[in-house]
């Protein structure tokens, strides 16, 4: 099994997390890691990556990526990438 994607995923997500740290206003990093964070659950629902307990890790990065779609959207009410990802994520 190749989790080639995934570590990519999962070192956005950190980077992008690394950048929230230093900046929680930064709308660029909040996108990033949502997006980061959507991708990685449309791999692992489509099983092209396998994770033990599929079921909770896409729970648990839906939850995250609506967090900062929605913190992004108090931060920028119209920003058009938040909302169309916003509108994504609740299609997933």
């Amino acid at each position: 099994m190749d989790n080639s994607t995934t570590s990519q995923f999962d070192a956005a997500i950190a980077e992008f997390t690394r950048m929230i740290e230093m900046d929680q206003q930064s709308v660029r990093a909040l996108l990033g890691r949502a997006v980061a964070q959507i991708g990685q659950m449309r791999e692992i629902a489509e099983g092209i990556h396998r994770v033990e307990n599929a079921g909770f890790e896409l729970m648990k990065l839906r939850r995250f990526a609506m967090k900062d779609l929605e913190k992004v959207l108090e931060i920028d009410p119209n920003n058009p990438v938040a909302v169309e990802q916003l509108k994504a994520l609740k299609e997933l």
